[in-house]
């Protein structure tokens, strides 16, 4: 067999076949098509005789992902010609990943033969099954004696008069419906529910039609797609899902949380730090989506914490303030920066990508903050946030007794005392001592304050 021949046979060739063979079906299969039961006909063809349909909803995220890895190829690829022999073989290396996800090749592999057909349009277009065809093909190219069964297949064919609308119901009915299938990629999904939505389909239609929970549901589900679409750009991977495949609760949580905050330049950090850890999952040893709600409820907290590491680096010895202003006020070494639109781009072999934030915020409360957490100033982000919540969490179990305050000064006697007694040395690093001594002053005169007023009354 010729290379050009295993993915699909000439369009007039398939369709005179096809005309042929459904005259004298060897067998039925009941489908239901437009609420419809319908008894189509099935027939038995060549392996290599059928397409992949490339307009398949399960694979358009990753033919994003596969034309950003293959620059080469021209952008129209997956759409210009569906049965071009280049846009079918890139379409069979994309459902060869999908099939082995799926365990499929295994299957197959260890005997496994074909129940039910394939699903076909009067073209030879796969409708459903391009996974399984692709297992077969695979198989049988690899070893045509040992998989010799494979050599035909049967596929069903759906009436003539389907449009491109029954076809997609057909799809999601046997595809994505969680009743059948539970394996679709989520940003898979989602993209094909952003398509219909553009298209006109309201969210009522798109919750019923893609068996969603409900409206709130279908909406988080959008906005977590449209992030994880940020955050890939963000961190110079525009369209590589499948770095996001395991990500859809951490999306989720972050889309429920982020519009609940109001400022602008809060909602950047947060934004940032979020980001921050699904980048580096290393960083954080739970499941991450468990902890985005703590992140946006202590993120006042995780802001001091993360200012008083960033002034304890701002100013290192030798230099002045402003010097050090200067020096900061660009990014940590081997960093470049897009002044138009924030992003922050490593200037290495792209395998360890500075984070970016959102939007450019100069102004505003975080925004400093914010700004060196993106530019690598202030290191184990991960770390600081977690301790800040564990913290938090330990702070708030002790507020709830009555001895919360003298408890917490006895503390901070405590670790002053230490440091008087440890701390006063030739060998200490005096870098960021000035400013914590104004904090604790500040700390101390709104308690001084406090108990004036309490004992006054």
């Amino acid at each position: 067999m010729q290379e050009y021949e295993k993915y699909g046979a000439p369009l007039l060739d398939r369709k005179s076949e096809i005309d042929e063979l459904i005259k004298t079906p060897n067998n039925q299969y009941p489908l239901e098509i437009n609420g419809k039961l319908e008894n189509l006909p099935v027939i038995r063809v060549r392996i290599q005789d059928p397409i992949y349909r490339l307009a398949n909803g399960r694979t358009k995220t990753m033919q994003e992902e596969y034309l950003v890895k293959h620059p080469e190829q021209p952008t129209d690829l997956f759409t210009k010609d569906e049965g071009s022999y280049a846009a079918q073989k890139a379409q069979h290396e994309i459902l060869c990943k999908l099939a082995a996800d799926a365990n499929l090749m295994k299957e197959f592999k260890d005997g496994k033969e074909q129940t039910a057909p394939i699903i076909c349009t009067v073209a030879g277009v796969v409708v459903n099954g391009n996974r399984r065809l692709c297992a077969w093909r695979t198989l049988y190219y690899g070893d045509s004696k040992k998989y010799s069964h494979f050599e035909y297949v049967n596929i069903a064919i759906i009436p003539r008069e389907c449009d491109e609308e029954s076809i997609k119901n057909i799809e999601r009915k046997l595809q994505i419906q969680k009743t059948l299938r539970a394996d679709y990629k989520w940003h898979a999904k989602a993209m094909m529910m952003k398509q219909d939505q553009a298209e006109g389909t309201d969210i009522i239609e798109l919750t019923e039609k893609y068996d969603m929970k409900n409206k709130k549901d279908t909406g988080i589900f959008l906005a977590a797609f449209d992030y994880a679409g940020e955050y890939l750009e963000k961190t110079g991977r525009a369209k590589q899902w499948s770095i996001v495949d395991g990500d859809e609760f951490s999306f989720r949580k972050f889309a429920e949380e982020r519009k609940k905050i109001s400022e602008q330049d809060k909602k950047e950090l947060f934004e940032t730090l979020v980001f921050q850890l699904i980048q580096n999952h290393s960083g954080y040893s739970g499941r991450l989506y468990d902890i985005i709600p703590d992140i946006a409820k202590n993120l006042d907290a995780i802001y001091e914490d993360m200012k008083a590491k960033m002034e304890a680096v701002e100013t290192p010895k030798g230099e002045t303030e402003e010097e050090s202003e200067k020096e900061q006020s660009g990014k940590a070494e081997g960093v470049s920066t897009d002044t138009d639109n924030d992003t922050v781009i490593n200037n290495g072999d792209g395998d360890d990508l500075d984070l970016l934030g959102g939007e450019a915020i100069e102004t505003g409360k975080y925004a400093k903050v914010t700004k060196a957490i993106q530019n690598g100033v202030i290191d184990n982000v991960s770390e600081i946030v977690t301790n800040t919540i564990d913290n938090q969490k330990a702070l708030q179990a002790e507020a709830k007794t009555s001895g919360f305050l003298i408890g917490q000064l006895s503390k901070a006697s405590s670790y002053l005392q230490n440091a008087v007694n440890n701390g006063l040395t030739d060998k200490s690093d005096i870098t960021g001592v000035s400013q914590q001594i104004k904090n604790i002053e500040d700390s101390l005169k709104a308690i001084s304050d406090w108990l004036s007023a309490k004992e006054g009354k």
